[in-house]
């Protein structure tokens, strides 16, 4: 296994949406709260030299992705559902 300590990582993910009610418990209550549409990140050397490059769409399954969340990143339910793989096999990386 490689030793990455001195690289920099950068995430970045896009949403369904935002939280409708943030009172609601993030676990037993997944509704009120925006689901994983698309999960991306890049590592870098500390000299800026980049080492990996990653993104995945998410394919959502039982929720709709929002008009306003698709205003902001581009990724249509249709597209995510044609495009997209489980979140799971998005993560695999971890």
């Amino acid at each position: 296994m490689q030793n990455f300590t001195t690289d920099y990582l950068f995430v970045d993910t896009e949403t369904s949406g935002l939280p409708t009610d943030m009172s609601y418990p993030v676990l037993g209550d997944a509704e009120h709260w925006p689901r994983t549409v698309q999960v991306a990140w890049e590592r870098y050397t500390l000299q800026g030299e980049l080492r990996e490059s990653c993104s995945h769409v998410i394919k959502p399954g039982e929720y709709e992705i929002s008009e306003d969340a698709v205003t902001v990143h581009g990724i249509t339910t249709e597209r995510a559902n044609k495009e997209g793989e489980p979140l799971e096999d998005a993560l695999a990386f971890l």
